[in-house]
């Protein structure tokens, strides 16, 4: 079994990719996918990538991994009219350590400010609060045309695409067996959009991915395994790691 986070995006790979070689699939919210896989819930998990900063022991897919280098992005940020500094950033939808880190470093390195961050949970309030959204609440709506891609602000940070979730397992083997399994992906959802897709997610939202196909990633090229460790020294040198270490790529 493998454990996935529930978004738009991890939903196509599951549905073009895993769905044919997976003998179940679990979605979790991204925040229990590595808790899933370290409690033997599951064989394998796609989990979000700095949950590698407390876990270095774990083995990583050097084959596949979920990737943004763009506008259309699985996190925004919506922000409140005529403010000139930004003291509190709302956080809600499907989070993780990566949101609340890679905003602390963000807003710090790009607005030299020093966030208050707080987790919503109340009706969303565009305009009149600063956002950052996770997941599918952005595509409710359009909503995401009204913001600005988180991932595309971290890409410009790193100069490279950000690798949002990586695919991991205690288990080299079950890693080397999904290396095996798991190729092709990005031809296999980019088909997958164009016959079926429209079916689960309405032909709207499958316009705008495939517009947008060249702005997120299924496959670890060494472009995107760069990306990741730098992303893991940028944490290091902020103080929010407390060491280097290499990734256990298989």
């Amino acid at each position: 079994m493998i454990a996935i986070p529930d978004n738009i995006f991890l939903r196509l790979f599951a549905d073009s990719v895993l769905k044919k070689n997976c003998e179940e699939i679990k979605y979790v919210s991204s925040s229990l996918a590595l808790n899933n896989l370290l409690e033997d819930r599951c064989d394998a998990a796609i989990i979000p990538s700095l949950d590698l900063l407390q876990h270095k022991d774990l083995f990583i897919s050097a084959r596949n991994a979920i990737s943004f280098d763009g506008y259309f992005s699985n996190q925004y940020l919506y922000f409140k009219e005529n403010e000139k500094i930004i003291q509190d950033l709302y956080l809600r939808g499907d989070l993780s350590k990566n949101e609340i880190i890679l905003s602390k470093i963000l807003f710090r390195e790009n607005y030299s400010s020093d966030i208050n961050i707080i987790i919503d949970t109340k009706s969303i309030e565009i305009g009149s609060k600063n956002y950052l959204v996770s997941g599918n609440e952005n595509f409710s709506d359009s909503l995401f045309k009204k913001g600005i891609s988180f991932c595309d602000e971290i890409c410009d940070l790193l100069d490279a695409p950000y690798v949002n979730y990586v695919i991991a397992s205690k288990n080299r083997d079950t890693i080397s067996e999904i290396n095996r399994l798991f190729i092709d992906a990005e031809n296999k959802v980019e088909n997958y959009l164009r016959t079926s897709a429209d079916v689960a997610i309405g032909n709207e939202l499958k316009t705008e991915l495939l517009n947008n196909f060249n702005s997120f990633y299924f496959e670890m090229t060494e472009i995107e395994s760069d990306s990741l460790k730098e992303l893991l020294r940028i944490c290091y040198y902020q103080g929010l790691a407390e060491e280097l270490f290499d990734i256990n790529f298989v």
